[in-house]
């Protein structure tokens, strides 16, 4: 039931109680995927009528690039996992998302992450180590092995409490969630 609580190397947000826990398996260069980051910090995150949503959900990213579809997408989760060894994870991936069009197509994105980073106030040489390093690389590839072993195909992929979310719109998305929250 790795679906249904974080692990020591997840990054969460919102409620800490795991009562309903929300799974995203996300790519930071897939426009869908920026469009539902959009809708969750819009619409939930920055909504008090939402509030609800957060003091009751326990919210988990978890990466699943597509190299194959998306050429920035493993340098763009090194550098928000490397933020995130300095706690700036959400921040980072903020700030990609928003900007997702300027570095999505650069030949080497790494300069343009170095800016984001330093915008954060990063230590940058530590963050520079951090993308590089095991322990960053191990994690992604175990939210990737986890990915594929629940039956992830694209981004975004949300589970709630385990079962795979099917919704065709945002705002059934966010009913979803809302009427989850209330139970």
């Amino acid at each position: 039931d790795e679906l249904k609580k974080p692990a020591a190397t997840d990054h969460v947000k919102w409620s800490k109680a795991n009562k309903h826990v929300l799974v995203e398996f996300s790519d930071l260069q897939c426009p869908a995927c920026k469009g539902f980051h959009e809708i969750i910090r819009d619409k939930i995150e920055k909504d008090p009528k939402n509030k609800n949503v957060m003091d009751n959900i326990t919210f988990i990213y978890k990466d699943y690039p597509l190299p194959s579809l998306h050429k920035n997408a493993i340098n763009a989760v090194y550098a928000a996992e490397a933020a995130g060894k300095q706690g700036k994870f959400y921040e980072m991936a903020d700030l990609m998302f928003d900007s997702q069009t300027d570095w999505a197509e650069k030949n080497d994105p790494k300069p343009y992450f170095l800016e984001l980073a330093k915008k954060l106030k990063l230590d940058t040489k530590k963050w520079e180590a951090d993308m590089n390093s095991k322990e960053v690389k191990d994690k992604i590839e175990a939210d990737q092995a986890l990915g594929d072993k629940v039956g992830v195909q694209a981004t975004p992929t949300f589970f709630l409490d385990g079962k795979k979310v099917d919704v065709n719109t945002f705002d059934e998305f966010v009913v979803l969630l809302q009427d989850t929250a209330k139970q």
